[in-house]
């Protein structure tokens, strides 16, 4: 719940939207359970547009089995590399 973010809309109406990472989560576990080519894209252009920001320990922390932990690894380098 610490990473849930509160946002306010243009109405003075507000919204609850999970954390950053928990939507690159998303995106990882369904680039690996479901073989998705554009979640692949969106998770790891969410990572290097907000890498400065991102708590990639969080992320880590939250991977449950070797693939993600890979695929996430695979993310890191190919940012860390250029």
């Amino acid at each position: 719940m610490n990473k849930v973010v509160k946002v306010n809309t243009e109405d003075g109406l507000y919204v609850y939207l999970i954390s950053l990472e928990d939507i690159i989560i998303d995106r990882l576990r369904a680039t690996i359970h479901w073989k998705s080519e554009e979640d692949a894209i969106w998770g790891f252009k969410l990572l290097v547009n907000n890498f400065d920001s991102v708590d990639t320990l969080y992320i880590e922390s939250r991977l449950e089995v070797e693939q993600e932990k890979e695929e996430f690894k695979n993310w890191l380098e190919q940012i860390t590399k250029n």
